[in-house]
């Protein structure tokens, strides 16, 4: 009888062949017994067909592609690839990240050492000099400084690099399909709320090599406020009913954050960038509670 997997890691992948095959590249090159892991990769609703595309090195551990018909979004994906998986573990991860070499053994050591927890890695930008993907990252470690100040009992957690129990990830339902955004807070916060606990296990890194465009950033922040909304309205509440917002001092460690290494106009740009995200975010948010209290979909 052969022995199930340690590892199942998902990888969802729309409309990036390239960067998968950068990130597939990466994740079989890590410093973990190729025998003990297998990947999943789940062709969310591609024109054409992925493995056609990206082909896993010769030798590698155990790769499999599981094709949608239709663009499910990425939560959704990531359910049908833990459908799927063998492993005692489930570890995501974004189709535009790469892996340190270490990354599996490291988060390999933080389950094994808080057993029934889930565990995120370090995420840490890797898109060289592109303004919008640093104002993303800038975003994202103030994210994870304000929710993870206690590395033993953090709070959120970002699909780019998360293991999970696979046992446990079934019994909690997996992902929101609902959300195209924010089902990483959605998860996070509907784990915590079973009892279950977060650690942050810092030194697990996958670097962000997005890329990005005026555009791109502004959809991406309106699909954001979007899932925002949703979340908030469902978990963020006070005693009288209405939505929280986190306190007035994040979003000025937000702005700020791009100065901590001193002033310069690169910092500056960020630091406008991370405002007009704000702004982006506003304008989905806004968007979603329109729709929510339409007479038609009154689902607030």
């Amino acid at each position: 009888m052969v022995d199930p997997p340690v590892f199942s890691v998902v990888i969802p992948s729309h409309a990036r062949p390239a960067p998968l095959a950068a990130c597939l590249r990466a994740v079989l090159g890590a410093d973990f017994p190729s025998g003990r892991l297998e990947v999943v990769v789940v062709d969310d609703g591609n024109a054409e067909q992925l493995e056609a595309h990206v082909a896993p090195p010769a030798g590698a551990a155990d790769v499999r592609f599981v094709r949608l018909p239709d663009n499910v979004g990425p939560a959704a994906a990531r359910n049908e690839g833990a459908r799927l998986a063998r492993g005692t573990y489930l570890v995501f991860i974004d189709d535009d990240c790469l892996a340190d070499r270490a990354w599996l053994a490291r988060l390999h050591a933080a389950l094994e050492a808080c057993p029934g927890s889930a565990v995120g890695g370090g995420v840490v930008g890797g898109s060289g000099r592109n303004l919008y993907c640093a104002a993303d990252q800038a975003i994202l470690d103030v994210a994870y400084a304000h929710y993870n100040a206690d590395p033993s009992q953090a709070r959120f957690f970002s699909t780019a690099n998360l293991a999970v129990p696979a046992a446990a990830f079934r019994d909690v339902g997996g992902f929101d399909p609902a959300h195209r955004t924010a089902e990483d807070r959605e998860f996070s916060a509907r784990w915590l709320a079973g009892g279950r606990r977060m650690v942050y296990a810092a030194d697990a890194v996958v670097a962000h090599a997005a890329t990005s465009s005026l555009g791109r950033f502004w959809r991406r922040h309106v699909a954001f406020g979007e899932g925002a909304y949703r979340f908030r309205s469902r978990y963020a509440r006070s005693a009288d009913n209405r939505i929280t917002l986190e306190p007035p001092g994040f979003y000025r460690r937000l702005v700020l954050a791009p100065f901590t290494r001193g002033t310069s106009a690169r910092a500056a740009a960020i630091s406008a960038l991370i405002v007009l995200s704000q702004v982006a975010s506003a304008f989905g948010f806004a968007a979603a509670w329109r729709a929510a209290h339409t007479s038609k979909g009154r689902t607030a």
